[in-house]
């Protein structure tokens, strides 16, 4: 689910270069590639946070006003 989050950031904010790399230990090369790729998402997972966190808030004040 938070990978779909994600992927629409990536979209919304016309981020180029693909989604996020995964790390393989044996190799130079991926961890670069996970570091960069992190690195060029910042932005899009600092959306995706701040959408997150607001989904909890409002589930949080629905509970409270309901005293589920």
């Amino acid at each position: 689910m938070t990978n779909s989050y994600l992927s629409h950031a990536i979209s919304e904010l016309k981020i180029s270069g693909g989604g996020l790399r995964k790390f393989i230990d044996t190799r130079w090369t991926s961890a670069y590639e996970c570091t960069s790729s992190v690195c060029r998402l910042e932005r899009a997972f600092i959306k995706v946070h701040i959408f997150i966190n607001s989904l909890i808030k409002y589930k949080y004040i629905i509970i409270k006003y309901y005293n589920i």
